[in-house]
């Protein structure tokens, strides 16, 4: 299973050293953490490689460095951010036991 590290952005894109949550590395699952975010919150999505995935502001998508995970995820997203489809529960993966925790 592939997991993102989220870390939480103090700064304008600088990512905070210590991940405040993992989830499951899937578009609808992203999407879901993202619209479910406070909207003061911004937050750097690191794989387990430790690259940078994409950044969040607020509630929504802020830079995604790769083309196609951006068409993936739009396509995620704003249906749920238009209220056309349900906002599913987020993934959450607890590294240490390598368990899903299903609550946000």
């Amino acid at each position: 299973m592939e997991y993102l590290a989220i870390h939480e952005c103090k700064d304008f894109r600088v990512p905070s050293e210590d991940p405040a949550y993992h989830i499951e590395d899937t578009p609808e699952n992203i999407a879901a953490f993202i619209v479910k975010s406070p909207i003061f919150k911004n937050y750097a999505f690191v794989t387990s490689e430790n690259k940078i995935k994409l950044f969040s502001m607020g509630q929504f998508l802020d830079l995604v460095l790769d083309e196609n995970d951006l068409q993936t995820l739009q396509e995620a997203i704003i249906p749920m951010q238009m209220g056309e489809v349900p906002i599913p529960e987020v993934a959450y993966v607890n590294t240490v036991q390598n368990e899903l925790i299903q609550s946000m």
